[in-house]
């Protein structure tokens, strides 16, 4: 007699199982990589603004920075210390009003001061931060101002290279799940001059 059974047998089917196993988790694996690159690509432009924007603030101010190094001394045009650069906006380097700053705070922002209430710029009018708008930027890393100078601390050229590295956690040592972005920019100040 002969039978008529339509059917898997048992081998068939745990085989069929198998094969659909394996290409469900590749399909989820791929699911998982994209949706991490996108993430990680979206943070990483966000926090290209970021800085972006704070660079071009920074470069806004600083080139209306004035005066000369060399009759005035060190530091009296562009004074950078530790987490705050403050630089002169009018004709008295000693008169605190006639003066600007960006500092790095302890929170990773970075804030900007127009009118400083003291030397070297320790308070500010409004209170540092106050203002939403004087909050430049934030989880940043690093702010830091390398200024051309010759042997006794004076500005060499009439230019200034700011650098901001910012990331997702200004507080964690860059990887895949930190990304960051490290900008700089060369700052030039047409109403300083070096001779």
């Amino acid at each position: 007699m002969k039978s008529n059974s339509c059917g898997f047998t048992l081998l068939e089917l745990l085989i069929a199982i198998i094969l659909l196993s394996v290409i469900a988790l590749g399909f989820a694996s791929i699911e998982k990589f994209s949706t991490h690159q996108t993430i990680s690509t979206s943070t990483q432009a966000s926090l290209q603004n970021k800085v972006s924007f704070a660079l071009e603030h920074i470069t806004k101010e600083i080139s209306k920075a004035r005066g000369n190094e060399m009759t005035m001394g060190a530091n009296q045009v562009i004074n950078w210390q530790g987490n705050q650069i403050n630089f002169l906006i009018g004709t008295d380097p000693g008169n605190a009003q006639n003066r600007s700053s960006y500092r790095l705070d302890n929170q990773d922002q970075i804030l900007y001061c127009p009118q400083c209430a003291d030397l070297p710029c320790a308070s500010c009018t409004p209170n540092w931060g106050s203002r939403p708008d004087y909050i430049i930027a934030k989880k940043v890393k690093i702010f830091n101002i390398i200024k051309p100078a010759d042997a006794l601390g004076r500005l060499s050229e009439n230019n200034i290279t700011a650098e901001i590295t910012a990331c997702k956690d200004s507080g964690q040592a860059q990887g895949a799940n930190n990304p960051c972005v490290k900008m700089q920019t060369k700052i030039f100040m047409p109403a300083v001059s070096t001779n």
